[in-house]
Formats: structure tokens, C-alpha cells, sequence
């Protein structure tokens, strides 16, 4: 008998032994698994990029016209530190007191654009190119810009990785949220075709953000001090690189305050969190100087409006004392109020401050929900909602994520946790033997949240495309819940079983579908605006300023570093009226009031494209828009504001031009000339 029970002492003694080792060696096989999914990724979005561009065998100048509208301005940037010979403090002044972007007028780049990342990178560059070791390794700069942006798509995929598994106590989900990110290449990242926006640098750090709120709701960490500088430092990283932080934050916000409400016991860690945020985005703040969209933002005024309502009723409304006040009512109470002072606190700041930075986002977003009506909306306005990626999602976004299984899964996950937390209200108002701990180990707060986030997310995503990629990745990790929970009442380690199997199979249907994608090369070919491009930087003043299309004076600024009176970087009410009086070189304007316009501008020369003076009239053409801007019946006469409209007899000015006389010859030379360009200098 002795002897047996020795013998278990020694197997329990070993378990006690092996049990920590087996958590580590699991641990360090999830990581390895993270970092090579996060790699094959990166791969995988650069050999798309070189098979539809052949990126690194076309010359600089296609390079540089290859980094379409927006994502050439941001180039330009970082193209301007990495040039040798500029000081750290020299790049510095020039971006804060810049003349070039919106000539003759001086700026703030700093404060204006979420350019820290080209900053970052052009750092980088120069550190790494001192290094005899990595000299023969680096390429250009513009390969070395190129191939960074997809690492950080890489790392969106680790961070991603990680978050599934802090969510669902697997790695394995993180390799199925790998699978499916393949899987639904199109709507899960834009990097592999515009490779330097915004947001791709940004939301690697949204999900990293995610990732320790999860682990801070949990609290499966003592080490929650270390979690919330986490938070903080990957919050302050998302929003320095993005512009539309302050949207995405008070989604966020939102679903953690919606936690509190249902979760009563969590406030206070909820309210850190948001107190958290905050400071982060106070950072963000002062390093964009001040930056209005940033000072005023609806996230700040939401975080402080919650966090001061849930302070102000941190006393327990469930307590025995309080047993008589209704829990819901108690919810309900607490989100009118943080709503009420939520809007108060954001107009009153927006008043006294008499900003204007965000208000054609807020005429976009009553456009998209049929509240302006009145009146054709205003020019930004119409540009946003005539531009693909603010578009309502399409039809095929839900047939290709439904053939994959995850929207399938994430509709009956919300389902599940709906009903739950159905449930749960119900018990919390009405039982008296409620136990809040218990119930909620079913679902955790974590998992309640990044469920509501999602809700918020795709409400957008549903009226804007570009917000897909916000929404998809998110997807991911809800519809994972039904199959973890499988484990825990069907069969043990059943939902890791069939998370596995899925994950394999879709990255097996990927591969067939990755070695098509390889087989179809393509090359890059613009020859029309690669003359253009190179006949400004050979023939053209370097001071000399110009005006034109959005997308194409990003492309000048880019290719040949000339002075800009107009970009595609609207966040700014001036540069916006300015556009406007710009584009009238599209309008049924005469000539001598363009030329007085370009030169009240500072404008030396104008490019005109003849995909836009002569495109058809539907509504969404750049001729349709400012002939509504200008009160004036655009050409195909279809449109719903005709009896508030007027019937213009002038002559567009793009084709007016074409045909020179002695009027144009006044005012304006033809200097160059192509298939698609004609350029002209404003005499």
C-alpha cells in the first residue's frame, strides 16, 4: 500500500513538474507559429505587389507614379529626409514651416499629416545605410519605403495572431485568423495595391491595442501596470498614424462604456481604460501640435463624459441597499446622461472654438443616411461620396466572407452572445441568487467587448467600403467563439479540432489560388505620365508651382518635388475652398476668371487630363461636381435638384482652352502636350 501511494506521489510530483514546462514549450511554439505566419504574409503581399507592377525592375520615376493620389504625398516626405546631407533638425524645421505643400502658403506638416511613420522609416534608412553590413542589402529608398510598409503588414497579422489568442486561451485560433485574412485577401488589406496608406500602418497597432485591453479585461495578468503602458503606447501609436483615429477610438470607447453598463463590477477598470486612452490621445495631441480634428475630437469628448459618469456612480446601485433599483433602469439612466454630456462637452468646445476642421465628415455621414436632401451637397462632400472606397460595401464582400465560413460563424456567435446577455440583464434585474462572476465565465467581459466592437465597426463598414478592413479582421476573432466554446461543452479541445482543420483547409484552397495569382505577371505602363513627370523635372523651374488633379499633383510632389496649390489630403476646411476654386479649370468658367483665380493662387502652371475634361456626365464626374458647386446644370441634365439649377451657356473651360485664340493666348501657353496631359503656363 506504501508502495502505491509512493508511487502516485511521484507521478503527481512529475505532473507538477512537467505541467509548467509543457505551458512554455506551448507558448514558444504559438509565438514561433505567430512570427512565421506574420512573415509568410509579408512575403505574400510583396510578391503580389512585383507580379502586378514588376516593382523592382521598372524605373525610379514608374516607382514613385506607381504610389497613386494620396500615398505619393505621403512618399514625398520621407523621399525629403532620407536625401543625404539633411540634418535631423533641418528635416524638422523644413516639415514645420512648409511652403511647398500648399505654395505660396506655410504649414505645419507636423500638425497637418500623420506622416510620423515616413519620419520613422527615413531614420531607419539612414542608420541602417551607415552600416557596412547592410549597405549591399538595403536597395533604394524608395524599395526600402516599399518593402517596410508590407513588414507592417506582416506585423498586422502577428498582432491579429495575438489577439485571438489572448481571446480564445489558443494559438491556434491565431493561425485560423491567418487562414482566413488569406483567405479574404480583398477585403482584409489594401497593402498589396496601395501600399502606404494610412491605415495600414496604423491598425497592426489597433489590434495590438486590442490585445492588451483583452488581457487587461480578463485580468489574467499580474502584471496589469505593464498591460495599461501597453495599452497606452500601441493607442498612441494607432492614432499618430492615422487621421481617422478619433472615429475608430469612439467606437471603441462606446463598446467598453456598453461593458460597464452590462457588467456594473467592471466600471472601474473600464473608466482606467478610457482614462488611459485618453492620455494616450493627449500625446498624440501635442505631438501634432495642437492639430483642431485631434483637440476637439468626439473620442475626448466621449471619454470624458464617460468617464465622469461612471466616477459619479461608482457607488453600488447592486447592493442590498439598492436592491430595489432596477438594474436595467440603472444602465439605461447612465447612457442618456454620458450621451447628453458627451454632446454638450463636444459643442460646447466646438463653438468656443469656432472649428470647422471635421465638418464635411459630419455633412458626408447625413448625406449617406438621406439627411441632406435640400440642396445639392457641398463639393467635398460629393467628392467623398462619389470616391469607391466610400461607397457602401458591396454584395460580393458577404458572399466571398460567407464562402469562407466566418461571416456564417460570426452571425451565430453574435447570435449566442446576444441571447446570453439577454439573459444575463434579465437575471440581474430579476433574480435574487445572481452571481455575476459565475455567469460571465461562459463569456467573458473581453469577449463582450470585441463583440460589440465589431457590431459598431460594421455598422460603418456597411456604409463606407475603405472601413472593411477595420471590420473583417475583427470578424475573425468573434466568429471564433463558437468554435471555442465547443470545448468547453461539446467535446474537449473539439473547437481547437475544428479550428485546425479549417485553418488548414482554407490556407490549402489559398495556395492554389496563390500559385494563380504568381502565373499572372503584369508589368507597370504609364507612359503618358512618366514623359509628363520627366519633362517637369527637366524643363520647369524647381520653384515654380502648379495646379491640377488631386491625384496627380500628389504624383508631381512625388516625382519632381515641385510647389503644390492643391493635394488630396482634405482634412483641412482652407485647402478644401481652395480645391474648389482650383478645379474650376473643369467648370463653365471663362477664361479670364480661371486666370484670375490661378493667379490670386500663386499658380505657374495647370496640367488638364482629358480622361476628366472629356468624361461622360453621370453624376460622379469631377464636371458634374462643380457644376452643381456652381449652381449650374451639370451636362446630363439627371438630377433631382434641376429646379434649383441653372443652365450655363459658357463654354467648359478645359475645351474652351483647347482651341487656342487670341483671348487664351493672353492668358495661358501651351508648353507640353500628350495622349493624356496638356499642360499649360499661366501667363
Amino acid at each position: 500500500m506504501s508502495s502505491d501511494k509512493e508511487n502516485k506521489e511521484i507521478i503527481l510530483d512529475e505532473e507538477v513538474v512537467l505541467l509548467p514546462a509543457i505551458g512554455w514549450i506551448d507558448k514558444l511554439v504559438g509565438i514561433i507559429v505567430a512570427i512565421i505566419c506574420g512573415v509568410v504574409f509579408a512575403s505574400y503581399i510583396q510578391q503580389l505587389h512585383e507580379t502586378t507592377l514588376w516593382f523592382t525592375n521598372i524605373k525610379p520615376v514608374e516607382q514613385e507614379i506607381s504610389l497613386r493620389t494620396e500615398a505619393g504625398l505621403y512618399y514625398s516626405y520621407y523621399k525629403g529626409a532620407v536625401e543625404e546631407g539633411k540634418t535631423v533638425g533641418e528635416i524638422i524645421h523644413n516639415l514645420m514651416h512648409d511652403t511647398s505643400t500648399e505654395y505660396p502658403r506655410e504649414i505645419n506638416i507636423l500638425e497637418r499629416f500623420n506622416i510620423y511613420q515616413e519620419l520613422l522609416l527615413a531614420a531607419v534608412y539612414k542608420t541602417l545605410k551607415r552600416c557596412t553590413y547592410f549597405t549591399n542589402y538595403l536597395g533604394s529608398p524608395i524599395i526600402f519605403y516599399v518593402y517596410s510598409c508590407f513588414v507592417f503588414a506582416g506585423f498586422g497579422v502577428i498582432t491579429l495572431f495575438l489577439l485571438a489568442w489572448a481571446t480564445h486561451k489558443s494559438w491556434i485560433y491565431g493561425l485560423l485568423a491567418f487562414a482566413w485574412i488569406c483567405a479574404n485577401l480583398d477585403d482584409s488589406t489594401r497593402t498589396f495595391f496601395t501600399v502606404n496608406l494610412r491605415e495600414n500602418f496604423a491598425l497592426p497597432f489597433f489590434w495590438l491595442q486590442n490585445f492588451f485591453a483583452v488581457c487587461i479585461l480578463q485580468q489574467t495578468s499580474s502584471r496589469s501596470i505593464n498591460n495599461l503602458f501597453a495599452f497606452m503606447l500601441s493607442t498612441f501609436f494607432f492614432a499618430i498614424f492615422w487621421q481617422f483615429n478619433q472615429f475608430i477610438l469612439l467606437l471603441q470607447s462606446s463598446a467598453l462604456f456598453v461593458v460597464s453598463l452590462l457588467i456594473p463590477s467592471r466600471s472601474k477598470m473600464i473608466a482606467i481604460l478610457l482614462f488611459a486612452q485618453s492620455i494616450a490621445f493627449v500625446c498624440v495631441v501635442i505631438a501634432q501640435f495642437g492639430q483642431p480634428m485631434a483637440l476637439l475630437s468626439v473620442c475626448t469628448s466621449f471619454n470624458i463624459a464617460a468617464i465622469v459618469v461612471l466616477l459619479v456612480t461608482s457607488w453600488r446601485f447592486h447592493s442590498t441597499t439598492n436592491k430595489a433599483i432596477n438594474p436595467i433602469v440603472v444602465a439605461f439612466i447612465k447612457a442618456i446622461v454620458t450621451v447628453v454630456l458627451f454632446a454638450c462637452i463636444n459643442i460646447f468646445l466646438k463653438v468656443t472654438t469656432n472649428s470647422k476642421a471635421d465638418t464635411h465628415i459630419w455633412t458626408f455621414v447625413m448625406a449617406k443616411l438621406g439627411i441632406h436632401r435640400k440642396s445639392p451637397v457641398p463639393f467635398e462632400t460629393a467628392l467623398y461620396l462619389c470616391h469607391g472606397a466610400f461607397k457602401f460595401i458591396d454584395w460580393g464582400f458577404f458572399q466571398r466572407t460567407s464562402a469562407s465560413g466566418c461571416l456564417i460563424l460570426y452571425a451565430f456567435s453574435l447570435v449566442f452572445i446576444a441571447l446570453f446577455l439577454v439573459y444575463s440583464l434579465v437575471r440581474q434585474a430579476y433574480s435574487d441568487e445572481f452571481e455575476e462572476k459565475k455567469l460571465y465565465e461562459s463569456i467573458s467581459p473581453a469577449m463582450i467587448f470585441l463583440a460589440i466592437q465589431s457590431l459598431l465597426c460594421a455598422m460603418i463598414a456597411i456604409f463606407t467600403l475603405r472601413m472593411k478592413y477595420l471590420w473583417f479582421p475583427q470578424m475573425t476573432i468573434v466568429a471564433m467563439w463558437i468554435l471555442s466554446i465547443t470545448s468547453r461543452y461539446v467535446v474537449l479541445r473539439s473547437g481547437k479540432i475544428l479550428a485546425f482543420a479549417i485553418a488548414v483547409a482554407l490556407l490549402f484552397r489559398q495556395y492554389g489560388i496563390y500559385k494563380q495569382q504568381m502565373s499572372l505577371e503584369q508589368e507597370f505602363y504609364d507612359p503618358d505620365t512618366v514623359q509628363l513627370m520627366e519633362w517637369i523635372s527637366s524643363t520647369t523651374p524647381p520653384t515654380s508651382s502648379w495646379a491640377g488633379s488631386m491625384q496627380l499633383m500628389a504624383g508631381v510632389k512625388a516625382c519632381t518635388g515641385r510647389n503644390l496649390a492643391n493635394h488630396p489630403h482634405f482634412e483641412h476646411k482652407w485647402l478644401r475652398d481652395r480645391t474648389q476654386r482650383i478645379y474650376q479649370i473643369y467648370g463653365r468658367k471663362s477664361v479670364i476668371d480661371v486666370h484670375r483665380i490661378l493667379q490670386e493662387e500663386s499658380v505657374d502652371y495647370i496640367i488638364l487630363e482629358d480622361s476628366i475634361c472629356l468624361a461622360q456626365s453621370n453624376g460622379c464626374s469631377t464636371n458634374d461636381l462643380i457644376d452643381l458647386s456652381n449652381g449650374e446644370m451639370p451636362d446630363s441634365r439627371n438630377t433631382e435638384f434641376g429646379s434649383v439649377l441653372r443652365v450655363s451657356v459658357e463654354p467648359r473651360f478645359c475645351e474652351r482652352i483647347r482651341h487656342p485664340d487670341e483671348e487664351t493666348a493672353t492668358f495661358f501657353k501651351l508648353v507640353f502636350s500628350n495622349r493624356t496631359f496638356r499642360v499649360y503656363k499661366v501667363v
